[in-house]
């Protein structure tokens, strides 16, 4: 059986793949037995399997390590839809301590997911000069690659079993975003000497110029309590993306 794609805009409107996907679009398999069965059976992380997920999925020719990770997020979800249907069904646990109750709410992703656009003035990298250091710093998103590098590490810390070290995967997180510095591409053990000593406000600068660029869809949804009407966020389980209603 031919396997029909369907393309769909991504939120970074391809601006950081250079011509591979014009217009920011790009094409998609649904889900079919093959991949629930890859999802089940596969071992390795869930990231593996996700990246198992996208490579099988994806018609476009890009590999899914180089997408933003906004981009792969906001993949997922639309896979759901065009495999599944876009509703998805939550547990939710209300907030108010005098209520707490719990009940399912349903989400229509095709309606309800807020997809925000990155500025179609955006190019990489760009620069921030920190406020005190004056050091300037040239950025760039996080790609998948950098997912599976930061999850990688993270793996390899709690296998160490070391408890008298600190996870650095807070410093890792700061330092793969990086280009430069002073114009200078420096070596990960010397990016994570200058990340450990930056002043909090200059790490707070970096992370706030990420956000500025920052794209995708939003997993938070608006719920009311069906008992006692409190209004609350809550968050959508990425697991959804991979089931019916």
């Amino acid at each position: 059986m031919e396997r029909k794609s369907v393309s769909v805009k991504l939120p970074s409107l391809g601006i950081t793949y250079g011509d591979k996907l014009k217009d920011g679009l790009i094409s998609l398999y649904p889900i079919r037995a093959f991949e629930e069965k890859l999802l089940m059976g596969m071992r390795g992380s869930g990231l593996d399997r996700i990246n198992a997920l996208l490579k099988s999925c994806i018609a476009s020719d890009i590999d899914p390590l180089d997408l933003l990770v906004t981009d792969r997020l906001f993949i997922l979800a639309y896979l759901k839809i065009i495999s599944y249907g876009p509703n998805t069904k939550i547990s939710v646990t209300c907030t108010k301590e005098s209520c707490k109750s719990k009940f399912d709410k349903v989400v229509d992703l095709e309606k309800e997911l807020d997809v925000k656009y990155l500025s179609e003035v955006f190019k990489e990298p760009f620069s921030v000069i920190l406020p005190v250091s004056g050091e300037v710093v040239e950025l760039r998103l996080i790609r998948g690659s950098d997912e599976l590098r930061l999850s990688r590490l993270n793996e390899n810390f709690k296998r160490s079993n070391n408890k008298l070290t600190v996870n650095p995967i807070y410093i890792y997180q700061l330092i793969a975003p990086i280009v430069s510095v002073n114009g200078e591409k420096l070596s990960d053990e010397e990016l994570f000497s200058w990340c450990e000593n930056l002043i909090g406000r200059d790490s707070q600068t970096l992370q706030q110029e990420l956000l500025r660029w920052d794209s995708g869809i939003s997993t938070e949804f608006s719920v009311t309590c069906a008992n006692c009407g409190t209004e609350m966020m809550v968050e959508l389980p990425t697991d959804t993306f991979f089931r019916p209603e």
